[in-house]
């Protein structure tokens, strides 16, 4: 890719937010059996929550003052990945409300260069949108550990710090990573997942899914995917209806339409005109720190 690059594209804005539909939220709330599956049902839609772009952009200022204040003035590297990924754009969308920029921009495959041109900076920053499983940040904090290692640094030097404006309430558990190097989460919002609003299991009668570590957390611009949040409930899955004795799965499964108006908006950072101006390199060029 040859990133740790002096340029980035203006990142685009949230155009379309995703918006409730009420009427086939209430079919779905309606279509549980008895009394106990409507009231499951209700929770769940009461505890779901829908971000607005004016949030969204609001709570990724006060997490990137987090990273400020914590970085102390000190320089920093940031890490990337992909064009087309949240991780790039939310660098990118965070870039005006950074006191200082970064000294490069390092593609998290090729940090090890960055690391070795700078040898004095040892503060480290991934950016994202949320953090669900947490399993995606794991990885990237494993990837940059290992880079690390491969120059030779001392290890207890370095910190590396995520900027998440939405996390879920579990601990996001870095292992064997977090016990090597410092890591610090600037978050803005918590939101916990299914289990911790006493909604771990929605019990056969009323769904076939165990949906415990989902989160019922919708940003304006995208519905994650189904390791991080119920998307066949967002699309409106019923479940198994408990009078049908012995029918085929599809014959007891009940769809009453999406809970959201337009649920397959394109994310803005996998726009064509995006994907093309990265390809391209029309980009912008940002004053690195020197």
């Amino acid at each position: 890719m040859g990133w740790t690059s002096k340029v980035v594209v203006p990142p685009p804005e949230i155009q379309k937010e995703k918006e409730f539909c009420f009427p086939r939220i209430k079919a779905w709330v309606n279509f549980h059996p008895g009394a106990g599956g409507k009231e499951v049902a209700c929770k769940i839609v009461k505890n779901i929550r829908l971000v607005c772009k004016n949030e969204f952009d609001e709570a990724l200022e006060r997490s990137v003052v987090s990273f400020d204040q914590a970085r102390a003035g000190r320089d920093y590297i940031a890490i990337v990945t992909d064009t087309g990924s949240s991780n790039l754009w939310m660098f990118e969308k965070a870039l005006p409300f950074l006191s200082k920029p970064p000294v490069e921009v390092a593609h998290y495959f090729e940090l090890k260069e960055a690391l070795t041109k700078f040898p004095s900076v040892k503060d480290l920053v991934i950016f994202d949108d949320a953090a669900y499983s947490c399993q995606q940040i794991r990885s990237y904090t494993r990837v940059a550990l290992s880079n690390i290692d491969t120059t030779g640094g001392n290890v207890d030097e370095y910190r590396i710090h995520t900027v998440l404006p939405f996390k879920t309430g579990c601990s996001t558990a870095y292992g064997s990573v977090g016990e090597r190097v410092t890591v610090t989460d600037h978050v803005a919002e918590t939101v916990p997942q299914i289990s911790e609003l006493g909604l771990d299991r929605i019990s056969e009668r009323y769904s076939p899914y165990n949906i415990q570590n989902n989160v019922l957390l919708v940003l304006p611009h995208k519905i994650a995917d189904s390791f991080s949040v119920p998307r066949n409930i967002f699309r409106g899955l019923v479940g198994q209806d408990p009078d049908v004795k012995n029918a085929p799965w599809e014959r007891k499964r009940k769809w009453t339409g999406s809970f959201f108006k337009e649920p397959y908006l394109r994310p803005p950072y996998k726009s064509e005109d995006y994907l093309a101006a990265h390809k391209n390199e029309e980009c912008l060029t940002i004053p690195l720190a020197t």
